[in-house]
């Protein structure tokens, strides 16, 4: 393992310490939280603690039909669904919204749902990283290839891991999502971009494939006088509902 791959781990462990400590520090004082996955899939990325009533909501019913994890199971889709209002203690939606035609209204949708005091932790794509505007600009016959180049792997032996299309909004870019929450009383609880997992196997992959990279990362750094690091391909972030907002 290189240096820079070491690194690029150390930052995403870090990063999801930090997600950690917020989840405990959030649910501690409530006796049975309400824990919603908003395109859960098969399986949860999450540890379901047995104190949680925990939910899952899916566009798919065989998808569904696998998980194991979830207590209650919605089909449903999470920018139509008439979720309840006010009544989750966390939602959490892992690399979603990429997938969804209108990713706002499925915020909007799932921040009517929080309980005030709840958290919505949100993981997708940053569409300003070179993997971002690749991802929306390439047809999905491309994904497929790189995803089989890069893992290794088909669909088929990846399970649960499914390509699905992809319209990665410009309105779900860092930016937008930050003025979403100013407009939804959300609190920015935590922030965070990293390089993806994707780029490290990049990295070791094709030296020459990653030497470009790296060269269109210091042309733009330049270019944006260092306010846009298209490296940084993910985003983390966790939005507090303010007590007495209403959404």
């Amino acid at each position: 393992m290189t240096a820079g791959v070491s690194n690029a781990n150390s930052r995403i462990h870090e990063i999801f310490g930090q997600l950690q400590t917020i989840t405990d520090r959030s649910l501690a004082n409530v006796a049975t939280p309400r824990v919603l996955e908003a395109g859960c899939g098969c399986f949860s990325r999450m540890t379901p603690q047995p104190t949680w009533h925990f939910s899952g909501i899916d566009i798919s019913q065989q998808q569904l039909d696998r998980n194991t994890y979830v207590r209650e199971k919605i089909l449903g889709d999470v920018q139509t669904y008439p979720l309840p209002r006010e009544s989750y203690n966390m939602i959490a939606s892992w690399w979603v919204l990429e997938h969804l035609s209108d990713p706002q209204k499925a915020l909007r949708n799932l921040a009517q749902a929080l309980a005030p005091g709840g958290i919505l932790l949100l993981a997708f794509p940053n569409v300003l990283s070179i993997k971002g505007m690749v991802t929306k600009l390439s047809p999905h016959w491309f994904h497929a290839l790189i995803y089989r180049w890069i893992y290794q792997r088909t669909e088929a032996e990846a399970e649960g891991q499914a390509l699905f299309k992809t319209y990665l909004r410009l309105s779900m870019s860092p930016a937008s999502v930050k003025r979403f929450a100013r407009k939804n009383s959300l609190a920015v609880v935590l922030f965070e971009t990293y390089e993806s997992d994707y780029l490290n196997r990049l990295r070791l992959r094709s030296k020459l494939v990653y030497g470009l990279w790296r060269l269109c990362r210091r042309v733009m750094l330049v270019v944006s006088i260092g306010r846009i690091d298209i490296s940084q391909s993910e985003c983390i972030c966790v939005l507090k509902k303010e007590t007495g907002a209403s959404t």
